[in-house]
């Protein structure tokens, strides 16, 4: 018995071309990336940088200071963070 199954989407995929479906399962390593999978690729990117930040906020986790301190020299919070010296 075959232990891989066809999703959803690969039905859908079929009906509006039966190779791409193919192309996903014999030839997975020559999967080109398209326009609308990179802006995919960068809005959940996006979405998990907000979450990240709701998550500190809902929580008040203080988060970790900067790698480079030089931005805490000017920062307005500064004296909050005693990270500064």
């Amino acid at each position: 018995m075959s232990d891989w199954l066809l999703e959803v989407t690969d039905l859908k995929q079929y009906t509006f071309c039966p190779r791409i479906v193919y192309y996903r399962y014999c030839l997975p390593r020559i999967r080109l990336i398209t326009y609308s999978m990179e802006e995919g690729i960068r809005s959940h990117e996006e979405e998990e940088t907000r979450e990240e930040l709701r998550n500190i906020v809902e929580n008040e986790i203080m988060p970790s200071p900067p790698n480079s301190l030089s931005r805490c020299v000017t920062c307005e919070f500064r004296l909050f963070c005693n990270d500064v010296i």
